[in-house]
């Protein structure tokens, strides 16, 4: 108990006392105020704005460290050096109203507008029935007319990869032996990349390495249509030695006398991207460092000098 007249420091009123003693010793913004070299007094202002100063340059130097560490990608561009090779194209599609019996697989020439036989020859292609989205397995019969209507009302998963030159031209998925029936052109696009080996999800291009990746078909569109993809394929390359291909992709699709399907016309740009790690060199880190050291103790250090001149300027005002 204390006695009338006596002040009790209870557990708020010492724990209050120490945080500012604690402040008081940390106030690094105290400056020569005579000749004999004596600091101006701390205050819990100035401990305050220490802490803050500290507290700044710590997230400062975790950042840039951070920033150090870790190793961001960055590109160049140059001519390609590979452009008379062919590569292979994969793709999957599935379609939900074209039975596996009517689809056909073509590539055609661009400057002649004929089978490209060689490309035909090259592909490597695999159907599966589809009935309501079930995969009731594998078509190994061929495509006829009879066929079609045999597998009327049926769907198709179309999967396969062939051997795509680097010349402009154009393949596609098509449906044959429908008899003159037209059902809704209704598909999703799977995949569909170049390459013998298809970029990692990890890396940076992995976006457009398959770019066309869970495209669908419109709703609603009148049965007939077909779609035309317009790719225009970059090679890629990594400082680790891997080779890839990206690609761009724009579409339209119209109403027009040849059979409804999918249309992907390519090119492929005379131009490769080469992707490498970059890094910071240790000058450039300590030098960053000694910015964030620097910049934020003059900025926090202006602040603390303003506040100090204001200070005292409203308690001379007091004072009078």
């Amino acid at each position: 108990m204390s006695l009338p007249g006596q002040n009790s420091a209870g557990p708020e009123g010492g724990t209050h006392s120490q945080v500012l003693r604690a402040l008081l010793k940390v106030d690094i913004f105290r400056v020569v105020q005579d000749r004999d070299s004596h600091l101006t007094p701390a205050t819990s202002r100035g401990g305050w704005m220490s802490a803050v100063c500290v507290a700044l340059i710590i997230l400062g130097v975790a950042n840039e460290s951070y920033l150090f560490f870790r190793r961001d990608w960055r590109s160049t561009m140059a001519v390609s050096r590979h452009a008379l090779q062919m590569e292979r194209a994969h793709f999957n599609v599935t379609f939900d109203n074209y039975p596996c019996a009517a689809l056909e697989f073509e590539a055609i020439e661009a400057s002649t507008g004929r089978i490209y036989e060689e490309q035909q020859r090259t592909a490597q292609i695999t159907k599966h029935r589809l009935v309501n989205g079930v995969n009731i397995g594998e078509h190994t019969s061929g495509g006829s007319q009879a066929a079609a209507e045999n597998e009327n009302g049926e769907g198709c998963n179309f999967a396969g990869s062939f051997l795509l030159d680097k010349v402009p031209g154009h393949f596609s998925i098509v449906p044959r032996h429908l008899g003159g029936r037209q059902p809704p052109n209704d598909f999703t696009i799977h995949e569909l990349w170049f390459g013998e080996t298809r970029i990692a999800t990890r890396d940076i291009a992995e976006g457009l390495a398959n770019a066309l990746g869970g495209f669908r078909s419109d709703a609603g569109q009148p049965p007939g249509t077909l779609y035309q993809f317009f790719l225009n394929i970059v090679p890629t390359s990594f400082d680790d030695g891997r080779i890839g291909f990206e690609y761009t992709s724009t579409h339209s699709h119209v109403q027009a006398d040849i059979p409804a399907g999918l249309y992907f016309h390519h090119v492929h740009s005379p131009l490769s991207v080469m992707y490498h790690r970059a890094t910071t060199s240790w000058t450039h880190f300590l030098t960053n460092l000694c910015a964030v050291v620097g910049g934020v103790f003059t900025v926090v250090g202006f602040g603390a000098a303003a506040a100090n001149r204001l200070s005292r300027y409203f308690d001379k005002d007091g004072s009078n």
